[in-house]
């Protein structure tokens, strides 16, 4: 996670030095097998490469989040998750490992 001390708005992105604008984001964390999802997380966004920066403060809520485990008493609620794969299907794959498709 890049943090920053929050300036003036539209600081320059360490990483393009394109100008950053204040936006509430989500934030994705896996642990322990889980994908947990952080709402409303205030942040610098990049304007170009879309890098996300936290000022010292939110960037110590999410490290507290993780660090407790992410307990569920304290999930503002849940929703399911689709997963995908970038091969659409079984054969596609099996063409990709170079193997016959299982059927």
């Amino acid at each position: 996670m890049d943090s920053f001390t929050i300036g003036a708005a539209g600081a320059p992105c360490s990483g393009c030095g394109a100008p950053t604008r204040a936006e509430h984001v989500n934030v994705t964390v896996w642990f322990g097998g889980e994908l947990n999802v952080i709402e409303e997380v205030p942040a610098w966004v990049c304007d170009r490469c879309s890098t996300e920066y936290f000022d010292a403060e939110t960037e110590s809520r999410i490290n507290r989040l993780t660090a407790a485990g992410f307990p569920r008493w304290q999930a503002a609620r849940e929703m399911p998750v689709a997963i995908f794969t970038i091969y659409g299907d079984q054969a596609a794959k099996a063409a990709v490992d170079g193997r016959e498709e299982v059927r």
